[in-house]
């Protein structure tokens, strides 16, 4: 919706988004788990639910990728390397991606902080090189997005809003 405003409608997207490694006796483990997945998600389908459908295999695809299982030993080789290395490396990984997105799974009960009930939890990701982060944040019953967009790539922000709560509600109406 965003890019046809803007009059250049594109077939798909080239999105990032970490999966979750942890598993066996680092599932309880606290710190980030993640691999890196990038790929092409289509935003050309009319249909929201051959939409979604198509999307949500991309992704059932990446979360089964093999090489994923060898995440441990590469993240160990990766941390032994400067950090002007590996953040050349993973800079150079993302040059070519549309948007980055998350899913965080948070409390599913109220959180009260010194006596006062947590109302509500945005989760905010980095640009990371991508013109957009969206991250989900899920907190009780609902779901809060953050959302972080680079001025050059996305000018208008309230435009992108706007067509991200669109597309939310035609996916939400077809469900």
């Amino acid at each position: 919706m965003y890019h046809e405003a803007h009059g250049a409608p594109v077939e798909s997207l080239r999105m990032t988004m970490p999966i979750n490694v942890r598993e066996g006796e680092n599932a309880r483990v606290a710190g980030n788990q993640f691999a890196p997945a990038r790929f092409p998600v289509p935003v050309g389908i009319a249909d929201p639910r051959e939409r979604i459908a198509a999307i949500r295999a991309l992704v059932a695809e990446q979360r089964a990728e093999a090489a994923l299982g060898m995440i441990a030993g590469v993240s160990g080789v990766l941390n032994r390397l400067p950090a002007s290395v590996t953040t050349s490396l993973f800079g150079s990984m993302l040059k070519g991606v549309d948007f980055v997105t998350s899913n965080v799974p948070g409390p599913r009960f109220e959180v009260f902080l010194s006596g006062a009930k947590l109302d509500a939890v945005f989760g905010f990701g980095p640009l990371s090189g991508a013109a957009l982060n969206i991250t989900l944040f899920s907190y009780a019953d609902r779901s809060y997005l953050g959302i972080a967009s680079d001025p050059s790539s996305a000018p208008d922000p309230d435009l992108l809003v706007a067509c991200l709560r669109r597309g939310f509600d035609e996916v939400l109406a077809g469900v």
